[in-house]
């Protein structure tokens, strides 16, 4: 279901297949692919922003009045899980599809941003003193702020709530709830403003709107789920992140000695 009004049902195609179902190959080809592509534009272009000769910062009044909360890691963390959650909901392989056309429109929009107004967020570095601040650090070492405006935390959680929305309401809805929750870590840990998070949300709004309502809508039965059950997938597999990076933690797999991790100059 889109956030806003569906399309006449002149509008609708209606020489296409009623549904077009996809195995889980597939299915998890379709999520490799996307990630990957995803991924290795994000690194590229983080490694020629990390290298910018100045940042800019968006902050506003409200941004500052946010105290730094380790904690809220674990709902940052969450957005890694929650962009998987279409593939345990969608039934058919062209709403998938459009999903990542949906993301590759989102870095369209976004690297242009980043490579000519690069923002980041100015930060004091963190001792390590217990589990939270070691995790902090080591997100702050493998993530650095330098790809703040748009939060493609909050762009990808929201598209991918989005496009569970329109097969099952129910779960889209607590995904929706999750948004704004992963909106507020990113303040909360001190990657992001909330201009960040503002333009990420606008931005997975138009491009849901665009990819799945705007162009050459997809037939009403393409919107059929799969059995709720095969949320615990993905879900599981956020669980077993929080294990290993317990473990990391524990066995010292990041040497302190790498960290703590400053911010870049601005």
């Amino acid at each position: 279901m889109s956030l806003f009004k569906p399309p006449k049902h002149s509008d609708i195609q209606t020489d296409v297949p009623a549904i077009i179902p996809m195995n889980w190959v597939r299915r998890l080809n379709i999520l490799l692919s996307l990630m990957l592509a995803v991924t290795g534009i994000y690194l590229v272009v983080g490694i020629f922003a990390h290298d910018a000769p100045v940042y800019y910062t968006v902050d506003l009044p409200f941004d500052h009045m946010i105290k730094l909360s380790a904690p809220w890691l674990v709902v940052y963390f969450f957005m890694y899980f929650q962009i998987l959650a279409p593939a345990s909901a969608v039934k058919d392989q062209r709403v998938l599809v459009r999903m990542c056309w949906a993301y590759m429109l989102m870095y369209v929009l976004a690297v242009p941003l980043w490579i000519w107004f690069p923002v980041t967020v100015p930060r004091d570095p963190v001792a390590v003193t217990d589990f939270w601040t070691y995790s902090m650090n080591v997100m702050r070492w493998k993530d650095p702020p330098v790809n703040c405006l748009p939060s493609m935390h909050v762009a990808h959680s929201a598209v991918a709530a989005l496009v569970v929305r329109r097969v099952d309401r129910m779960m889209g809805r607590v995904l929706l709830i999750s948004v704004g929750l992963i909106w507020w870590s990113t303040l909360a840990v001190g990657q992001h403003w909330f201009v960040d998070g503002l333009m990420g949300l606008a931005m997975a709004v138009a491009v849901d709107w665009l990819v799945y309502d705007y162009y050459k809508p997809l037939p009403k039965s393409a919107y059929e789920r799969i059995p709720r059950a095969w949320h615990w997938a993905w879900f599981g597999f956020f669980l077993f992140g929080c294990v290993i990076m317990v473990l990391v933690y524990e066995n010292q797999l990041v040497p302190q000695d790498m960290l703590p991790v400053v911010t870049p100059k601005w």
